[in-house]
């Protein structure tokens, strides 16, 4: 199997197949598993995944995958191109699409923040929300937000809002 060319694709999809059905084994692939899963493999707590770390957190869990095809599954999710997984570049591999009923149940509240129709939701809107909803919210707090949606806007030109979403979860935590 190739993995340059018209083969990568099959390659990926194989890789993560295969570690799609162990994690499943060890507990699941949503969003509080893999973020466990991540933490540990996490070794050095940077919040990257490089080569080594992925290598052998994935062998201590009893999956134990060529070095080629986990250089191959690097390479083509590291959206910032620094040779590692972070743990959102970790969870969009892995993590399951979404049904078309919690898809719909999603833009619904997506449309419904994003005020503007900008595509884009934004501090304020955030802010807003938390007011509406009673509870208060930081300057630092609003602040570690727009950091985190720059960061969504550099990653993913489209403005997903799924991306942004789960980053305002993890953030509310």
């Amino acid at each position: 199997m190739s993995l340059y060319g018209v083969g990568l694709n099959v390659t990926i999809q194989k890789i993560l197949l295969d570690l799609k059905l162990h994690l499943t084994r060890q507990g699941g692939l949503g969003p509080r598993n893999l973020a466990r899963v991540f933490r540990n493999l996490d070794k050095n707590q940077n919040g990257k995944l490089d080569i080594k770390e992925l290598e052998a957190g994935l062998a201590e869990i009893g999956f134990f995958p060529k070095i080629v095809d986990l250089q191959a599954l690097v390479k083509y999710f590291d959206l910032d191109g620094d040779g590692n997984l972070s743990h959102a570049e970790f969870v969009r591999a892995l993590r399951e699409p979404l049904n078309p009923r919690r898809r719909k149940m999603v833009e619904k509240i997506f449309r419904s923040l994003d005020r503007d129709r900008s595509g884009v939701i934004e501090v304020i809107d955030v802010s807003t929300l938390f007011f509406l909803c009673g509870s208060s919210t930081s300057s630092q707090h609003l602040r570690h937000l727009k950091t985190q949606r720059r960061e969504v806007r550099k990653k993913d030109k489209r403005g997903s809002f799924g991306r942004l979403l789960v980053r305002l979860r993890r953030s509310c935590r």
